[in-house]
């Protein structure tokens, strides 16, 4: 039996693996290692675009990544001057 994405139940069909792999923890907040590879290109992209960008631009995860001068990314470095 093949793999399957954990989050839609999906089997791997060409594709749909292919992409960079899952992070745990959001790569916005420093993991570079935690990762895991059984998570589909689009459920990786929708965690992307509806959990993680809420967990990384956080008040509390804004301070933290400038404060460590934690890049996501796009490369940047959030400011929370920029916030109030």
């Amino acid at each position: 039996m093949g793999k399957k994405c954990i989050i839609c139940y999906t089997p791997d069909n060409d594709e749909r693996f292919k992409g960079p792999p899952e992070h745990i923890i959001p790569y916005a907040l420093g993991n570079r290692e935690l990762v895991i590879n059984d998570v589909c290109v689009e459920c990786n992209k929708l965690m992307g675009s509806k959990l993680d960008i809420v967990i990384t631009t956080s008040l509390f995860a804004s301070a933290y990544r400038e404060k460590y001068a934690l890049k996501g990314h796009s490369g940047s470095v959030p400011s929370i001057h920029k916030i109030f």
